[in-house]
């Protein structure tokens, strides 16, 4: 089969490239292996076999090896291909924690700047100049503070110009990729269509977004990688270790299947592994592990590609913009809409043809291909993110942008007591303006980056200025290090760079941008951000309080529409039309509202323990974390949110939900079925609104930025929310059915701060529509300057085409359930990131 390409993205805000080359397939690196047990859920019906999060063996809490890696855990019952792989990597790659802070840096990282920030008058001679292909003498790290030590800082004569920083431009290196899928043209087509699917939708898409979302200081000559420290491709193949790559700022080596995807369960992992002179990563790696785009992947994008612009209009990367991170197809955005009015007023004619029946089949074939390409699009995302500089090794190597000096000067080694309880471990400790120790008032440990920009969009986010002083870095046993390489599940549920990946839509938000921000090497681009809606301006009690009242086992109201109470269980169902179909209960909408899901609250005494090799044993919540005083036992399946328990468990998109309706996965409402198809939207406006009823509905809804208002259209008529939990009367059904407004904050969290300020102001929560003040009047970032508007509500990954989350530990959830006779069967995909 001919070689395949990486498409070519060219538009004003980023440039991507790739290379290839013919070469024999390089070996991938060896980690440690891990086990996995199996529990037992009992439901009282059935027993039913689900694999929640593992522990870890004490070989693999040391292991300082550690990769960034995605895991997911399947049925057992669900038959798994082999990997193919390649032979062990005979040469293993560098990693940030390899690294010495100490030790000078080698002449060979020193890449050529044009005018960079943070070229000192007593370093500029030092530097090579453009066009010089000279090498400069050794220089430690700390000699950049010499000149500070001596009394010689008041000399900053860093240039000011107002565009040295400039969109990223991103190379590819998939030679050793492109190789491979050369070679399993024939002998394996289907593992070359894996490929195709990655190169053509997955890696051109991740690229567009991260350079959009990111400026840097480019540079200013061929950027070369030494083969030493990035040994994925041989060095006669790719031009990156010899002549170099041009109008490049990062390179990353793609490649596949390496040992850690050899159990099956693995999505991919990555890290940097060569780094310039200001510590910037300027090379890393992102392993995709094949597998995991199944069939389904290539079939369902097969079917669905030709009615992409049928259903829902030509996309472009304004439509990705708009729904913040999300991605369409990578062919469909790049559709021009000019070029496809002809062809699209052909497909509307043929869709008109289409029966209601075949049209909710295409809407759902359409669904379940966002939901797989959201799932590898979050979890590249989240991978490039760990490359940039997203993971507790990167700390310490961070620079202030203010001063252009190391946040960590002086470096020391020291003993720490690790969040994973009974591990302490020697580690280079960063200085306390970018990381701090603390606990929780039961005293639960954990750690915080308290960098300046990060800690005010903290601030902003939960609307707790006084008490807020960093955020929090999670501190459950994800992956093996000591500090947390993810920002708290509990209170970060939707953040892409959160430990877990879930069903439900997650954001590239402004708290990612904020710590790459804060590492000195970037400016963000605030408006590609979107504010979070989990926890969005509920109050300190939601940063402070237990996220359930442990007195009463209530919800409080700082944590209505993030947590609930529900205990998940199977029982039949019956209703005004029959029914005898067995469903959880306990459905309520996500906090983006464009999903519904179970609460994922369970009785820990029904999970019976089946260990597996040293994966360790599986435990109730501890004493930290108890919240319902009826029973010790009780507590979220996602121990990452300190087992409070969210609506995750088998998560409906809106988009899928009259599908779900009608194949029994989802009870009706109790009204009329031709009613309820009249009421319910399975459109990209559709977003999830509690009811009174037996589940929630899809309305149709957007975001009024004039009133601050979210307006619901059922029918010909318009209905406005004018406060937060307001009931609304379903039309037809006579005040039998009622529907919930949600808070305007969750809904459309774009209408209050956008972009939390960028870190570059308060959120004024007093005012009847928060605005931003910024610290400097003059300020004109993005956010802090109303300088960019909103877009309606709230929408993630699986909204890309509509689409989002996983990655160096990227602790990734997805219950899905399948009908089998009368009953539900209910598995547990659990994407885990951590040491391998």
């Amino acid at each position: 089969m001919a070689r395949m390409k990486l498409l070519w993205l060219s538009c004003a805000a980023a440039t991507v490239t790739t290379s290839a080359a013919s070469s024999s397939s390089t070996p991938t690196p060896t980690s440690s292996s891990r086990k996995r047990r199996i529990l037992k859920y009992h439901d009282g019906r059935k027993e039913q076999v689900i694999q929640p999060l593992m522990k870890y063996s004490e070989h693999e809490q040391k292991n300082k090896d550690n990769e960034y890696a995605v895991h997911t855990y399947h049925s057992s019952s669900i038959a798994r291909p082999p990997h193919e792989k390649h032979a062990p990597r005979t040469q293993k790659a560098k990693k940030r924690s390899d690294i010495n802070p100490l030790e000078p840096i080698h002449p060979s990282r020193y890449v050529n700047y044009q005018n960079h920030p943070y070229q000192k008058r007593e370093l500029r001679s030092r530097h090579a100049r453009p066009g010089n292909e000279a090498r400069v003498p050794k220089l430690s790290v700390l000699d950049a503070f010499n000149s500070m030590l001596n009394g010689e800082e008041e000399t900053d004569d860093r240039p000011s110009e107002p565009h040295a920083f400039q969109s990223l431009r991103i190379h590819y290196d998939t030679t050793e990729l492109e190789s491979w899928a050369q070679h399993n043209s024939t002998s394996s087509p289907h593992t070359a269509a894996q490929i195709a699917y990655l190169m053509n939708y997955v890696l051109p898409s991740t690229a567009q977004l991260w350079s959009e979302a990111l400026k840097v200081v480019r540079t200013a000559s061929p950027l070369i990688i030494e083969h030493d420290s990035c040994p994925f491709a041989s060095p006669e193949s790719s031009p990156s270790f010899t002549t170099g790559v041009t109008d490049a700022d990062i390179i990353i080596y793609v490649t596949a299947n390496g040992d850690v995807c050899s159990n099956g369960n693995v999505l991919a992992n990555a890290h940097s592994c060569y780094w310039d002179q200001y510590q910037r990563p300027i090379a890393g790696n992102i392993d995709f592990c094949l597998d995991t785009i199944e069939e389904g992947h290539l079939l369902i994008m097969k079917q669905v590609m030709r009615n992409e612009a049928l259903m829902y209009g030509s996309w472009t990367m304004q439509d990705v913009r708009d729904v913040a991170t999300s991605t369409t197809t990578a062919a469909t955005a790049r559709l021009n809409k000019e070029e496809q009015k002809e062809e699209n007023r052909e497909e509307e004619l043929e869709y008109t043809l289409l029966t209601k029946e075949e049209q909710m089949d295409l809407a759902s074939k359409r669904a379940a291909s966002n939901k797989l390409l959201a799932m590898a699009i979050g979890t590249a995302m989240h991978e490039f993110a760990h490359v940039l500089g997203v993971t507790s090794d990167d700390l310490l190597f961070y620079y202030d942008s203010k001063t252009g000096y190391p946040r960590t000067p002086h470096p020391t080694l020291q003993t720490i007591d690790c969040v994973i309880p009974g591990t302490t471990k020697e580690v280079w400790m960063p200085s306390d303006n970018t990381l701090r120790k603390s606990n929780t008032t039961n005293g639960v440990s954990y750690f915080e980056v308290v960098t300046p920009i990060v800690t005010q969009v903290v601030k902003n986010q939960f609307n707790c200025e006084e008490e807020v002083t960093g955020a929090r870095l999670e501190n459950q046993p994800t992956n093996g290090d000591c500090f947390g390489s993810h920002f708290e599940e509990r209170f970060f549920l939707t953040e892409n760079m959160s430990p877990v990946l879930g069903g439900v839509p997650e954001i590239l938000s402004s708290l990612t941008l904020a710590l790459l921000h804060d590492s000195g090497w970037y400016e963000p681009r605030y408006e590609m951000a979107r504010v979070s809606p989990f926890g969005h301006g509920a109050g300190c009690s939601f940063w402070n309080a237990p996220c359930i009242d442990a007195t009463t086992g209530n919800v409080p109201s700082y944590s209505k529409g993030y947590f609930c109470n529900v205990e998940y269980k199977l029982h039949s169902f019956q209703d005004a039309h029959g029914g005898g179909t067995r469903y959880g209960n306990g459905l309520g909408c996500d906090a983006m509202h464009t999903h519904m899901g179970h609460c994922d609250l369970v009785n820990y005494k029904s999970l019976t323990s089946g260990l597996s090799g040293s994966a360790g044993k599986f435990e109730s919540p501890g004493e930290d974390f108890l919240y319902f005083p009826e029973s010790k036992f009780l507590g979220a399946l996602m121990e990452t949110t300190d087992y409070c328990p969210t609506y995750s468990i088998d998560p409906i998109s809106c988009r899928e939900v009259a599908t779900a309706t009608a194949s029994g996965l989802l009870p009706r409402l109790d009204i009329p079925l031709l009613l309820q198809q009249e009421v319910e939207s399975t459109g990209p406006s559709s977003r999830c609104f509690n009811t009174n009823s037996v589940r929630p509905m899809c309305l149709n809804a957007r975001c009024d930025e004039e009133s601050h208002t979210i307006k619901v259209m059922i029918g010909e008529q318009t209905y406005t929310c004018e406060e937060d939990g307001q009931m609304m009367e379903v039309p037809g059904t006579e005040g039998r059915v009622k529907f919930e407004c949600p808070r305007l904050a969750d809904m459309c969290p774009d209408l209050i701060c956008p972009a939390n300020c960028a870190g570059h102001g308060i959120c004024d929560y007093s005012m009847p529509n928060p605005e931003c003040r910024c610290f400097d009047e003059n300020d004109i970032t993005p956010g802090c300057y109303k300088s960019f508007t909103t877009m309606g509500p709230q929408v993630g990954w699986d909204e890309f085409i509509t689409a989002n989350g996983s990655s160096s530990n990227k602790l990734t959830w997805f219950l899905f359930s399948n009908k089998l006779l009368h009953g539900v069967i209910i598995f547990v995909s659990i994407y885990f990131i951590g040491l391998t």
